[in-house]
């Protein structure tokens, strides 16, 4: 794992070859996730932030924040062993909290509303850490991720430094790549992030990051799972981290909480 741990810190991200989470436990949470985008909870409990409803149709980009909060069997995904000792091999981390978590969901269509903009995750987090350090997201893929599904793009060794263009919900992705790649300093390489289900890619919270269009004739969906470690440092209790000292919606999936700092 020395090679993986090095591969992750010196380019910003890592892409497993293999599936890290069983089958049978990603199939459940796409499916239950389905009843989710009904309004329907099996834990009693709604999403956090919801930035989509189902009035707005299936050919749009769909984001629910907190589906953990929603569904026991994204609870199970996140809670998986299988996950938490990947997550902290790759990092390096002592201890893992799984602090936010997104579900998505991008169409098969040509409309530019449906892909996720050139950024850095910590560009919109900066109120509430010191720093990035120990920030980091790992997405998981709940079907296959291919070349033409909108999959991820990392753009690599872009975590060195903190960057100033951030455009996750704004048009015209190749200005925006363009923009961001003549401010980078060194040499420019893209990686795709091409994933079997139950597979899952890491990034560090500055690695700037963006998906295409999908052009496949299926949705490609997706959680991605926001992780601390022992080497954050809280700044406040707000907006995304306003439940970070509730264990029980914001999990430590790995080592123990005491470890983490900051709690209040």
């Amino acid at each position: 794992m020395k090679e993986v741990r090095a591969a992750y810190q010196d380019n910003g991200f890592y892409i497993s070859k293999q599936p890290v989470i069983p089958l049978n436990i990603v199939q459940a949470a796409l499916k239950s996730m389905e009843a989710v985008r009904q309004g329907h909870y099996d834990t009693g409990i709604s999403p956090a932030d919801p930035s989509w409803t189902a009035e707005e149709g299936n050919d749009v980009l769909c984001r629910i924040s907190m589906p953990y909060f929603a569904s026991q069997a994204v609870r199970d995904l996140i809670e998986h062993p299988a996950l938490a000792k990947f997550v902290a091999e790759v990092t390096g981390s002592e201890v893992l909290q799984a602090w936010w978590n997104v579900y998505f969901s991008q169409p098969p269509t040509m409309q530019s509303e449906t892909y996720i903009g050139v950024h850095q995750d910590f560009a919109y987090w900066t109120e509430l850490w010191d720093n990035s350090d120990g920030l980091f997201t790992a997405w998981i893929a709940l079907n296959d991720v291919r070349q033409n599904s909108g999959a991820l793009h990392y753009a690599a060794q872009t975590n060195k430094n903190r960057g100033e263009h951030n455009f996750f919900f704004e048009g015209d992705l190749n200005n925006q790549i363009q923009i961001v790649r003549q401010a980078h300093k060194g040499e420019w390489r893209e990686e795709l992030a091409l994933l079997p289900a139950g597979g899952i890619s890491i990034h560090h919270g500055l690695t700037y990051h963006w998906s295409g269009l999908n052009t496949s004739s299926q949705p490609i969906i997706n959680i991605a799972i926001h992780l601390r470690s022992e080497k954050s440092k809280l700044l406040k209790k707000e907006r995304k981290t306003r439940y970070i000292d509730q264990f029980d919606k914001c999990p430590v999936i790995y080592g123990a909480a005491s470890l983490i700092q900051d709690f209040g």
